[in-house]
């Protein structure tokens, strides 16, 4: 058996799931809590957990509940359409969480949050 073979798929979904999560923490708590990082750190710490590759393989979706699932799928979108209507590297911090689209964002991820602290965190190991 591979190394490759050995890894046990469950428990990198338990994982992923988990930093969505963590991600989902981070996005409802803007402006309020600022980890460090600005809007467009929100922006790429959310690409690295949240891709087109997690919609392509049913396998990815075995440890969400359908209620999580559908709500991770809107507030995709909702970060999806905040970034077409903002600029690359968004300088304006404030100006962008005017937007109808970032209250719109912000909606999407609360359902979301609330969703996934029902169970709360996966096991990790």
């Amino acid at each position: 058996m591979t190394h490759a073979q050995a890894v046990d798929h469950d428990l990198v979904a338990n994982r992923v799931r988990n930093r969505q999560l963590e991600c989902l923490e981070l996005w409802c708590g803007y402006p309020s809590y600022q980890p460090g990082f600005d809007i467009n750190g929100l922006i790429n710490i959310w690409g690295e957990w949240v891709d087109e590759t997690l919609w392509q393989d049913a396998a990815n979706i075995s440890c969400y509940t359908p209620e999580e699932w559908t709500l991770l799928q809107q507030t995709h979108m909702a970060i999806e359409a905040f970034c077409k209507v903002t600029p690359r590297n968004i300088i304006d911090q404030q100006a962008a969480v005017t937007r109808p689209e970032w209250a719109r964002l912000i909606t999407c991820a609360r359902a979301a949050l609330q969703a996934f602290q029902q169970r709360g965190r996966l096991a990790e190991d």
